[in-house]
């Protein structure tokens, strides 16, 4: 349980307490703080562009079939996520789709995308269906 909860578990219950047991819990909740320091989590700011390319397929009024590409643009979009120390394999692009629809960035990932793959696009494929992102900003917070 983190730190700041306990201690607010802990002042909810001061006024059933009597000041040495009081005294005896916060010098406990310090030594537990001492003992395991407290991670601080780092967050991120990515903006980007995504474009989804969906096909699509009709038949016309003379009985013809027609397929088609349909791009839906999103541009200027902003998200906010942590960044983890997991070590993660794979292609970028599964780095950055993850980034942006869970929130999620490990800190190498971070780095090397930051450092090397800003402006630079990202193609994520689903079935018959295309993601391309465009990293525009990736800021740590």
């Amino acid at each position: 349980m983190p730190y700041a909860e306990l201690l607010n578990g802990i002042d909810e219950i001061a006024e059933k307490l009597t000041t040495a047991e009081y005294q005896n819990l916060m010098s406990l909740l310090q030594q537990s703080q001492q003992q395991e320091p407290q991670q601080e989590e780092e967050y991120y700011k990515l903006v980007y562009e995504k474009i989804t390319i969906i096909p699509f397929a009709y038949i016309d009024q003379e009985g013809e079939l027609f397929s088609e590409t349909k791009e839906i643009e999103e541009s200027d979009n902003t998200v906010y996520g942590k960044i983890t120390d997991l070590l993660e394999q794979g292609p970028f692009s599964d780095h950055i789709h993850n980034a942006i629809t869970e929130g999620e960035l490990t800190k190498q990932n971070f780095l090397i995308i930051k450092e090397n793959l800003m402006n630079k696009s990202f193609i994520k494929k689903y079935n018959e269906t295309t993601i391309i992102y465009r990293v525009k900003s990736l800021l740590k917070m």
